[in-house]
């Protein structure tokens, strides 16, 4: 799962975020270019800034923490709850980016600007999902893995604690022995 959602991260700022900038950059220039078309474009360099800042976030300290709870290390400091409580699907300013954008630019209508249209509305599309694959799939499989390595280490420190015959032979009585 969270191989698939590197990938999906690569994917979003790598090619679906650049593609849609260039589709916008074409189609408001090819129309006459006037100060909207300039808050556009800073709009959505803003926005990619935000869903960079975002994933890596998530790439940076979420997946991590992840990988170190696979090998039975929790972190009392962290819970992925914190995460999923302010984890949004970062679609809001692009649903505002489409308003301005459909506002501004419905006529003369050209191929480009419905195409960059569309490509705003499948980002939405594909965030809104990976945010949701994130909520019901990721979140609820990283509790259980916090469980199950907290159990682990306060089953380890109760051993440590009390010790069992079989690491303790010093308790042995010399016929055990």
């Amino acid at each position: 799962l969270v191989s698939y959602l590197k990938e999906a991260h690569s994917y979003i700022l790598d090619f679906i975020l650049p593609g849609i900038k260039d589709t916008l950059i074409t189609g408001v220039h090819s129309q006459k270019s006037n100060d909207v078309a300039l808050l556009i474009l800073r709009f959505f360099d803003e926005y990619m800034e935000e869903v960079r800042s975002h994933m890596a976030q998530e790439d940076g300290f979420i997946f991590p923490y992840i990988d170190r709870l696979l090998k039975g290390i929790p972190d009392p400091a962290f819970h992925i709850r914190d995460f999923a409580s302010r984890h949004d699907s970062m679609t809001s300013r692009l649903n505002e980016l489409k308003e301005i954008f459909l506002r501004h630019y419905a006529l003369p209508n050209t191929n480009v600007l419905n195409q960059a249209l569309f490509n705003i509305i499948a980002c939405g599309e594909d965030l809104t999902s990976h945010c949701e694959i994130e909520n019901r799939l990721l979140v609820p499989a990283v509790e259980a893995l916090e469980k199950e390595a907290t159990a682990r280490r306060e089953n380890a420190a109760v051993k440590e604690a009390t010790g069992s015959e079989a690491e303790r032979p010093e308790n042995l009585s010399d016929r055990e022995k």
